[in-house]
């Protein structure tokens, strides 16, 4: 990972806060690592699995994807967020000529 110390300690502790405010059962628990493991697969994995047509919707424009997240190693200063657009909207990190890119993979 390459991540800022505080970044990663935050990681690495929100998960255990949360256990301690929320009562959650370990099946839920062991269902959101497994959903963060396929995340990670899918975005490092080189390929878009996400369907054209999804691309078209809300979802795609505030979820992270393999297109977006393979932009990301390309253009090196871009598309930090790991899995909400949100954070590279907000951070100003997003690609310039994302929509554009996009607008050619659909």
């Amino acid at each position: 990972f390459s991540f800022h110390p505080l970044e990663t300690l935050i990681n690495a502790l929100i998960l255990p806060v949360i256990l301690m405010v929320i009562p959650m059962h370990p099946i839920v628990l062991l269902v959101h690592l497994l959903l963060m493991t396929i995340t990670a697969v899918i975005n490092h994995g080189g390929i878009e699995v996400l369907p054209k047509w999804l691309a078209k919707t809300i979802l795609a424009k505030i979820w992270i994807s393999g297109f977006h997240h393979a932009q990301h190693h390309l253009h090196i200063r871009y598309n930090y967020g790991l899995f909400f657009n949100f954070w590279d909207w907000w951070m100003k990190t997003e690609s310039p000529d994302l929509s554009q890119r996009i607008q050619e993979f659909v």
